[in-house]
């Protein structure tokens, strides 16, 4: 038995690894995702029509951490780079995420190791500024996305990093899309000296039941049918009946992020097992998990209900 068991181990790792590959290139977008992505491309078009010198646009997308943002911008960008022939993040759209650190210093070094400066923790802030400069206008980007800027807002030189921002905007260099996921990063970016260079966009706020009920079907409908679709599984799991659709809304507070996260952990007991859909239990114990990993006061896993 123990021999047998052996034999199978290897053939269930590769089920389970393959499986989990293909559902991680699945991407179902909401209407609002869409319409970030038509925000981006209007910011970019722009940019490439505005003269010399003019003051480029930004957009600050301050969202709850699993709302999507992140997601739609490397989308986005895959499809710029698959429009110009280029190689991953090296078109003319690139994301970049800030240091933790959150210094000045630190902000201007994110960009140049992203952008593959190989001496980017070396040189003073001035010279890490100018070299930035230089590399983004050698690189021809015409739309830079910076992730996580969150990192910045409790460090003593946020104000400094978001100034930055502002004067990279208004001296023309790029165009900007800030992204980050904390109240208090909504709050600066409400700052009087943006006034007048940031885009308008329609954000990206969690589903709700009573207002996204079609929608938020619709989501885990197609999620289920591309499972389906790519064979990671042989069989619907019926994701899209509104009584499961309901229940993953609610124990997912409506972010896209959090149900991908959950059918993705309810998918890797279903294919270790080689079954033919997700079953009920596998989601009911991912719910469970997701508690853990997003704890809230007094929360008790809807799923469990419907056993």
């Amino acid at each position: 038995m123990h021999d047998e068991m052996l034999s199978l181990i290897p053939a269930v790792g590769v089920r389970v690894s393959k499986g989990i590959t293909a559902f991680r290139k699945i991407y179902v977008p909401g209407a609002l995702h869409t319409a970030c992505a038509a925000v981006f491309e209007e910011i970019r078009m722009t940019a490439m029509m505005r003269e010399e010198g003019e003051p480029a646009e930004g957009l600050f997308l301050t969202e709850l951490s699993g709302s999507g943002k992140t997601t739609v911008a490397k989308r986005y960008i895959a499809k710029v780079d698959a429009l110009y022939g280029a190689a991953k993040n090296k078109g003319p759209a690139r994301i970049i995420t800030v240091s933790e650190q959150g210094t000045s210093s630190s902000f201007w070094s994110s960009i140049l190791e992203f952008l593959g400066d190989p001496y980017y923790a070396t040189g003073s802030e001035q010279n890490l500024k100018k070299r930035v400069k230089k590399a983004i206008r050698r690189e021809g980007i015409q739309l830079l996305f910076i992730d996580e800027l969150n990192h910045t807002v409790e460090k003593s030189q946020a104000n400094q990093i978001l100034n930055a921002i502002k004067n990279m905007i208004s001296e023309g260099l790029v165009s900007i899309v800030a992204m980050g996921s904390s109240e208090e990063l909504d709050k600066l970016s409400r700052n009087d000296a943006f006034q007048g260079r940031m885009v308008e966009c329609p954000g990206l706020p969690p589903y709700t039941w009573k207002h996204d009920a079609q929608e938020w079907i619709e989501l885990c409908k197609g999620l289920d049918e591309r499972m389906v679709a790519e064979k990671i599984v042989r069989a619907p799991s019926d994701l899209g009946t509104e009584v499961l659709a309901r229940a993953l809304l609610l124990i997912c507070e409506g972010l896209i992020g959090r149900l991908n996260w959950l059918v993705r952990t309810a998918l890797r007991s279903t294919l270790r097992r080689d079954d033919d859909s997700i079953s009920l239990g596998d989601l009911i114990a991912a719910g469970d998990a997701l508690l853990l990993k997003f704890p809230r006061e007094g929360a008790v896993n809807p799923l469990g209900s419907l056993r």
